[in-house]
């Protein structure tokens, strides 16, 4: 409409997102101020979706660890009794088949635990190299301190932990993330830390105050601003919201965001991966400007964006 152009001319969201900038009830986002996109169906269903499955982050846990000295050979592998835990589990368990590892433990627990301390005991006492976990936030926060606790004596920790990218979990557990290898999505290195995110980032920070949202805002909005930019953009392009022309032309254009470019394949994932594989080292306090930069946190991949070697075994990373 005339007044959705005036407030994009005036202001208003940039044009690559103006058709999917408001948000609805039902989970869908206003188009071009008139039309509803199914969300669900746009970014779950379509052949240009983001896949960031953590279970990956393990191949790159098995590469370090082929290259580590002493190398492992056996990997314990542990998840919450949920969707998103299992299937990072399930993946993890694949590729240490595939890649020839032991596996001395696999379990799940219930979302309900609260003491997580015997399931640490119950895995030490496997006397796995590795530990692979897949955990939401409250059960990540219940680990990392458990394996503090009980005195955690293993080559590599980490994996599929949700949680540890948050800035408020970052400051709370402090020294006890020190050594632990995780995923992540956004950190200021390389071709991520563009002048637009650097400025958007800035300008979120400024407005955080005492809402109660991530202080930084590192893990989910620089790429969930990117993901509106590439749908808008999509959505211009192609003049509505037919899913198979939106698909078409995600697979085949290059999107220049606020995190970079991206570029899809023709089975949906990134051309480039993106997911990030950190390690978190010489953490002191719990101070949150030590995780501004990247001071305590060394990207081991992708390649190009490596910031630091492997801190091997876990058990000295972490002292």
């Amino acid at each position: 409409s005339a007044d959705c152009r005036q407030r994009h001319q005036h202001g208003g969201p940039r044009p690559a997102l103006r058709h999917a900038t408001q948000a609805n009830p039902d989970g869908s986002v206003r188009a071009g101020c008139e039309q509803r996109v199914p969300l669900p169906e746009l970014l779950l269903d379509h052949p240009g979706r983001r896949r960031t499955s953590e279970g990956s982050v393990l191949g790159r846990l098995l590469r370090d660890g082929r290259a580590a000295n002493p190398r492992p050979k056996t990997i314990a592998l542990v998840g919450a009794d949920a969707e998103f835990a299992k299937n990072a589990v399930d993946g993890a368990r694949a590729q240490a088949k595939r890649d020839g590892y032991k596996i001395v433990y696999d379990n799940t627990y219930p979302p309900t635990t609260a003491d997580y301390s015997p399931i640490i005991r119950a895995i030490q006492a496997t006397n796995p190299d590795m530990v692979f976990v897949g955990s939401y936030p409250p059960d990540t926060v219940g680990m990392v301190r458990a394996a503090n606790e009980v005195g955690l004596n293993v080559k590599m920790f980490g994996g599929g932990m949700v949680g540890l990218q948050a800035t408020s979990i970052k400051t709370q557990l402090g020294p006890l993330l020190n050594g632990i290898v995780n995923y992540d999505f956004w950190l200021p290195v390389g071709p991520y830390a563009t002048p637009e995110a650097k400025a958007f980032l800035t300008k979120y920070q400024s407005r955080v105050g005492e809402s109660g949202v991530d202080a930084l805002g590192y893990y989910l909005p620089p790429f969930a601003y990117a993901d509106l930019q590439v749908i808008g953009e999509a959505v211009e392009a192609t003049h509505g919201t037919d899913q198979a022309k939106l698909a078409d032309y995600l697979r085949s254009h290059t999107f220049h965001t606020l995190v970079g470019d991206i570029k899809f394949g023709p089975g949906g994932e990134w051309v480039q991966p993106r997911v990030l594989e950190v390690q978190f080292h010489d953490i002191k306090g719990h101070d949150v400007e030590q995780f501004r930069t990247l001071d305590t946190q060394a990207v081991l991949f992708p390649p190009e964006l490596k910031t630091g070697e492997l801190r091997y075994p876990y058990t000295s990373a972490r002292n």
